[in-house]
């Protein structure tokens, strides 16, 4: 399915219309909080979801012990989908 027409029924579905600018992109926005940014990768015809998890730890400690969880989640994933 192309990603402009899956953007598309999800806007039907959930009662707003929906379509990517003319960048690809495209910014939903939850609970007027959470923005989940969708761009369009039209070489792969795939999507990219991005959002920001948070604000970044002070504590230097903390914040690469965040990021050595992240980046293992990242990987593990990885190796599921065979890449």
């Amino acid at each position: 399915m192309e990603a402009s027409t899956l953007i598309s029924l999800l806007g039907e579905r959930t009662g707003c219309a929906l379509s990517f600018g003319d960048a690809g992109t495209l910014s939903l926005v939850f609970d007027n909080e959470v923005i989940v940014n969708i761009e369009h990768d039209t070489s792969k015809n795939g999507l990219h979801l991005y959002v920001v998890l948070g604000p970044e730890p002070a504590s230097e400690a903390t914040r690469y012990a965040i990021y050595r969880k992240l980046l293992s989640s990242n990987a593990f994933g990885y190796r599921l989908t065979g890449g």
